[in-house]
This record gives structure tokens, sequence and C-alpha cells, in this order.
């Protein structure tokens, strides 16, 4: 069977609203057709639980735009099939965005690198153990270019394409070069 094609006959809606009416009188209340006082109830479109008499009720249709006698009242008509198991592809709805298999990240560490030799008098000794809330940019796409380090002098960037990015320590090299300069006086 083929998707029901629109506009709707309202004779052929009629008479398949009749019969799956009909056919499901005697179905225990409240359930998808009727409410507990016996009311008709009208079938959800996307209710997946109502998925097979919608199904019935479209074969229902096509057989009263043919003029064909409805499908048979014989063994297992008014019964509604079991719902079948969805794909195992299917992902709930409430979870329809997934992460990019393609983002990448980018982690750096900026650490205290061991003297290989005593440094100049004019040198400031200052002892930390990393570089902790030092700036540092990215030329990455990030949702935030610029960052702190954070007390281990680390910082990470999440979910940004493959590439190589410039990496920049502003802040520290901008001191550095005004302590250099101060030394040499330029």
């Amino acid at each position: 069977m083929g998707r029901i094609q629109r506009p709707l006959d309202p004779a052929a809606v009629r008479q398949a609203d009749d019969e799956i009416y009909a056919r499901h009188a005697n179905d225990p209340r409240p359930n998808a057709l009727f409410d507990a006082q016996g009311n008709r109830r009208p079938l959800d479109p996307v209710d997946p639980s109502q998925a097979a008499l919608r199904a019935e009720w479209c074969a229902l249709y096509e057989a009263a735009l043919a003029g064909a006698e409805p499908p048979s009242d014989g063994p297992g008509a008014g019964t509604v099939p079991a719902e079948p198991d969805p794909p195992p592809t299917n992902r709930p709805v409430d979870g329809p965005v997934e992460p990019c298999p393609n983002a990448h990240w980018l982690d750096v560490t900026l650490r205290i690198a061991p003297e290989p030799r005593a440094r100049p008098a004019w040198w400031p000794v200052e002892r930390r153990p990393g570089y902790a809330s030092e700036h540092v940019s990215t030329s990455a796409p990030a949702q935030s270019p610029l960052r702190q380090l954070d007390g281990d002098g680390h910082v990470r960037w999440d979910g940004i394409p493959a590439g190589a990015y410039d990496v920049v320590f502003w802040k520290f090299y901008h001191e550095v070069d005004v302590l250099l300069a101060r030394e040499i006086g330029a």
C-alpha cells in the first residue's frame, strides 16, 4: 500500500471511519478509539502505539476509494497486530542531536621548562608551579578563542574541526618583551 494522496475523499473517509470504529466497538475501554463513556476518539497521526490502527484505517480508506468491500472480517479482523520493534538505528526523540564524528579537540599545557643554565642577574626569579591564569588564544574556530589557563597551566578547546591552528600566550610574551626592553634599554 502506497501513501494516501491528498485531498482525501470525504465519503471514503466517512466510510473508513465508520468501519474502523465498528470493528473496535467491543474493545476494552478506554482505548485509542473510544473513551471510557464510548465516545469516539480520533486517531493520533504520530503516536507510535497507534501505527497498526492507522495502517488498518488506510487499508479501509483505500478499499472505500476503490469501491471494494473492506478487508474481510475473518480471523484476526478487528484485532490490532502487535507493534513491530523499531529498527536498531532509531534514536530516541529526546536526543536528536549527536556530536559530529569529525569534531576534534585542542589540548594545551604550558609548563615551566627546566633551566639548562643559570639565568642572567636581571631575569626575575619567580618560582611558581606553572603558568596558572595565563592568557592564551587560538586561531581555531571555537566558541571562545580567548581563554585562561587553569591552575595546572592547562586549557582545552573541544568540538573544533581538524586542522592546524596557532596558539599564542600573548600576555606571557608581552611581559617578557617588556622585561627585556627594560633591561636592554630599548
